[in-house]
C-alpha cells in the first residue's frame, strides 16, 4: 500500500474493511478452537457458563445480550482473557470502536501474549483514530511474534510506515 495522507477518509476506511475481512477469520477461527477445547483463563464454572452463552448471543447475531454475557462472566472473573476478547469481536460488529478498543488493552494488560493479533487489532483502530505513535507501538509489538501470518505481517510493516508518514507531517 503506498503511503495515504493521515488525514485520508479512505485510510480509515481500508482499515476498518480489512478488520472486518480479518476478524471473522482469524479471530473467530482461534475462539471456536479454544471453546472446543474448554481450555480457559478461569475455572470459575458461571463465567464460562456466561462466556459460552455469550458466544452463543453472538452467533445468533444478538449483541446486546452477548455484552451483558460478557458482563457477567467479567464481573465473575476479571482476569478472564477471552471474555475481554469476545466483548472486542461484539464491539467491532456494533461498530463501537472505543469499546473495541478498550476491550483489547484490558485484554491485553492482563496477558501481552496470550492473543498476538489483540496487538494488531488494537494498532488497526488506534490508526483509524489517528493514535498513529500508539498504532506504530501495536503494530511493532504484533510482529515480534513468532506465529503470525504472512499476509499480516506485511500488512502491519506497511501500517508501521504509513504512522511513521503521519507522524512525520
Amino acid at each position: 500500500m503506498a503511503y495515504i495522507s493521515a488525514d485520508s477518509q479512505i485510510h480509515g476506511h481500508s482499515l476498518m474493511k480489512l478488520l472486518k475481512l480479518l476478524i471473522p477469520a482469524l479471530f473467530l477461527f482461534t475462539f471456536h478452537s479454544q471453546a472446543q477445547s474448554q481450555d480457559y483463563t478461569t475455572t470459575d464454572k458461571k463465567a464460562i457458563r456466561s462466556f459460552e452463552n455469550a458466544m452463543n448471543a453472538f452467533d445468533a447475531r444478538n449483541y446486546d445480550l452477548a455484552l451483558a454475557l460478557i458482563e457477567e462472566a467479567i464481573d465473575r472473573e476479571k482476569g478472564f482473557i477471552e471474555a475481554h476478547l469476545l466483548s472486542f469481536e461484539v464491539c467491532t460488529e456494533m461498530r463501537d470502536y472505543d469499546c473495541a478498543k478498550k476491550s483489547l488493552r484490558k485484554a491485553i494488560s492482563i496477558d501481552s501474549d496470550f492473543y498476538a493479533n489483540a496487538h494488531f487489532f488494537l494498532g488497526a483502530l488506534e490508526m483509524n483514530d489517528g493514535e498513529y505513535e500508539a498504532a506504530k507501538q501495536g503494530f511493532e509489538r504484533f510482529l515480534t511474534f513468532d506465529r503470525i501470518s504472512p499476509e499480516m505481517s506485511e500488512k502491519a510493516s506497511s501500517e508501521i510506515l504509513n504512522c511513521m508518514f503521519a507522524l512525520d507531517r
